[in-house]
């Protein structure tokens, strides 16, 4: 295994923000707070942060080239984190590995690049983590990503293409987690499908399935034109358009 150095040092001499407390987490929190769809870099003291694991097993090989080179003065890309609004949490979502190989040279801290978030979208985020990272995922971990996303029912509902996208997985396999999850809760953990009832019994509603396609073109219209209207946004902009979307539908 070659574990590729990513990044170069840091040579500019520009002080660090470090966490080591949840006062500096709330600090930070509150920063970016006023300014929507930014990120921070930090050195976070890793006692602080949650893990989210989507993998079943580690790789000891991994760590322990992270350590060799670590120590041999080698650079390697920020983990990710996102840090909570509310709960003033960070959970890493990335870089598990590093991690482990950082503590095993012995130093507490580890470079960050953080997200204002919610540990709902944590989750999503630690799902198609990995896909092409250096510790390639097995199948179980692929399913345990699957699982991931499905263990919220309001997740349960998505279909099978857009939760595949967002684990970076087959829709097959998510829809094979789904079956297994089934046998294993006694629950139905797939999109609900619109039905009436007539004479006592379950009828799909044709009508209700072509209203619901008449509903669905017509978002797709209204976001083509947002796209295209946006398409010239920085990423700030495309953050405070989305939170915006976000408010008016919801009624705030």
């Amino acid at each position: 295994m070659t574990i590729t150095n990513n990044i170069a040092a840091d040579s500019s001499g520009s002080k660090k923000l470090i966490l080591n407390t949840r006062e500096d987490v709330e600090k930070l929190v509150g920063e970016m707070l006023k300014n929507p769809g930014k990120t921070a870099n930090a050195s976070v003291l890793m006692t602080q942060m949650e893990m989210f694991q989507t993998r079943v097993a580690t790789s000891a090989e991994a760590i322990n080239e992270y350590c060799e080179r670590l120590v041999a003065g080698d650079k390697f890309p920020p983990v990710d984190i996102v840090a909570t609004h509310g709960t003033f949490e960070l959970l890493c979502t990335n870089g598990y590995h590093r991690c482990m190989g950082t503590k095993k040279t012995g130093n507490t801290h580890i470079d960050a690049k953080i997200v204002l978030g919610s540990r709902e979208e944590a989750e999503i985020m630690a799902a198609g983590a990995n896909a092409a990272g250096v510790v390639p995922r097995t199948n179980e971990d692929k399913r345990s990503a699957a699982r991931l996303l499905l263990s919220r029912p309001e997740r349960a509902g998505w279909s099978n293409n857009r939760l595949a996208l967002l684990a970076k997985v087959s829709p097959q396999l998510i829809e094979d987690v789904r079956v297994t999850m089934e046998k294993e809760l006694g629950l139905t953990v797939r999109p609900d499908k619109r039905v009436a009832i007539r004479n006592g019994k379950p009828l799909e509603m044709k009508v209700a399935a072509k209203r619901v396609k008449a509903e669905v073109d017509a978002v797709d219209a209204i976001v083509k034109r947002v796209v295209k209207a946006a398409k010239d946004f920085d990423d700030s902009a495309r953050k405070l358009l989305r939170d915006k979307l976000i408010d008016a539908l919801c009624g705030e």
